[in-house]
C-alpha cells in the first residue's frame, strides 16, 4: 500500500503574531486514506522533526460537549475516514524560534503504519 497523501485545503491566516485576534491561524485538511495517526509540525523535514503544533488530540471538535476531554480521543475513535476535513490551530506561542517564517508541514500514517512524505 502506498503512504497516504495529505491535501491542505485551506487556512484561515498566513501571518499570525502575539497580537490578541491574530495569535492563530486554523488550518483544514483531509487525506486519500483513513488515518491511524497524524501529526502537523512548524520546520522540520519529516515525521518527528521540528515543532508539533497539532496532532489527534488537538483536533477541533463541533463542541465541548461532544468530546469535552482530551483522553476522549483517540482511544474512542481509533480512525479518521479518508476525505473527513480534520482541523487544528496552530498558534503564535507554540512557534518557539521567534521571529521568522514557518513552514507548517501535515504528516499522516495509513493503518498499514505509513506515514506521507515531507512535501
Amino acid at each position: 500500500m502506498a503512504a497516504p497523501t495529505i491535501n491542505i485545503i485551506g487556512y484561515t491566516r498566513t501571518i499570525i503574531s502575539f497580537r490578541s485576534g491574530v495569535d492563530k491561524s486554523r488550518v483544514t485538511f483531509q487525506a486519500n486514506q483513513a488515518l491511524a495517526n497524524w501529526e502537523a509540525r512548524a520546520g522540520g523535514s519529516g515525521v518527528g522533526q521540528g515543532v508539533l503544533v497539532g496532532g489527534p488530540t488537538s483536533i477541533l471538535y463541533p463542541s465541548d460537549t461532544l468530546y469535552p476531554s482530551d483522553t476522549l480521543f483517540p482511544q474512542d475513535i481509533a480512525v479518521i475516514a479518508a476525505g473527513a476535513e480534520i482541523q487544528f490551530d496552530v498558534d503564535a506561542e507554540e512557534l518557539t524560534e521567534g521571529d521568522g517564517i514557518y513552514r507548517i508541514n501535515v504528516y499522516g500514517m495509513n493503518e498499514a503504519g505509513e506515514w506521507s512524505a515531507y512535501g
